[in-house]
């Protein structure tokens, strides 16, 4: 997300009449966790915008509480709101929190990793205390103070996963406790086969283990299906980047690509049954361009008119700042 990397990514183009294009899973490992966990709350949510609506819960919005008394598009519209207006919140604080939280990373972890996100400004913290009270400290009592008072915002938003999802975030983490101490002491093997020894007892890498392996193993199946179809190099795959892959499609084979590695993505699982939710099944965004760093959603090029490499900074303005 730096500027650098920005700049790196425009460099890389689309070779003359074709284009980029990327397909990605929507809440791929919030759905898997929440699957796993057999969560219908948070399993329906990854897929509609989870992190927009703790972020809703977070800031104490109007909206917040009757979330999920609306339909399902009233609900997104909601969601969409969230995120436009509190972007900063929703993606550094609660976003974070979520894929670190999901994975039972601990509080403290996560405050070391990402404790700026947290920390309140020293504006913040001077209005609260005054300004006599503030520039009494020195200049390490002041860092403290906003250090302490960004680890109870850390500790606040914690506590309120465990509230807002207990089936995910306290009764799955110890569903996999009780497994690695008592049921396969040490042991975890997923749907798929496979397993993993945990001798030390990490529960970080516990929690982590199902839903990271469940999840990639049921994407590696959609882009072997797509191999043996052909698809891969008819649409000129060139990368796959965590949950995303890449496509070079000519500018005609664009809406084939799409629509068919968007089919396989979203295939409900074989293998991912045995759930009172039903099969495991993730839908997927779709986003085209012609360099990697201005790429727009793939339903807005198409009601753009399709626009060339050339038209695209007229069709889309680039944004400000």
């Amino acid at each position: 997300h730096s500027g650098i990397a920005k700049r790196a990514k425009e460099a890389i183009r689309a070779e003359p009449g074709h284009i980029f294009a990327k397909v990605d899973m929507r809440g791929f490992h919030s759905r898997a966790v929440g699957w796993l966990a057999r969560d219908p709350l948070y399993y329906q949510l990854a897929d509609e915008d989870v992190h927009s609506f703790v972020a809703a819960h977070y800031l104490h919005l109007p909206d917040a509480p009757y979330l999920m008394d609306m339909d399902e598009d009233e609900r997104r519209s909601a969601l969409a709101l969230v995120k436009a207006e509190h972007g900063h919140t929703r993606n550094y604080k609660v976003k974070r929190v979520v894929h670190g939280r999901q994975f039972n990373m601990g509080v403290k972890k996560l405050y070391q990793l990402h404790g700026a996100d947290s920390d309140p400004t020293p504006e913040a913290v001077m209005a609260q205390l005054g300004e006599a009270a503030w520039y009494d400290l020195d200049p390490k009592e002041q860092l403290d103070e906003i250090n302490r008072r960004g680890r109870l915002e850390a500790r606040k938003l914690y506590a309120l996963f465990h509230r807002l999802f207990p089936g995910t975030f306290v009764l799955y983490i110890e569903n996999v406790r009780d497994a690695i101490y008592h049921e396969t002491p040490n042991r975890l093997t997923t749907p798929f086969g496979h397993h993993r020894w945990f001798w030390n007892y990490d529960m970080e890498q516990a929690a982590a283990f199902g839903p990271s392996h469940c999840a990639h193993c049921h994407i590696q199946s959609a882009l072997i299906r797509l191999r043996r179809g052909g698809h891969l190099r008819r649409f000129g795959c060139s990368n796959f980047t965590h949950d995303a892959g890449w496509f070079h499609p000519r500018i005609e084979d664009a809406e084939n690509c799409v629509t068919t590695v968007q089919t396989e993505f979203e295939l409900p699982s074989t293998v991912l049954t045995n759930n009172p939710l039903g099969s495991f099944q993730c839908n997927s965004d779709a986003e085209v361009g012609y360099d990697m760093a201005n790429m727009v959603g793939y339903d807005k090029w198409v009601a753009a008119g399709r626009p060339s490499a050339e038209q695209w900074t007229t069709a889309f303005p680039p944004k400000k700042g």
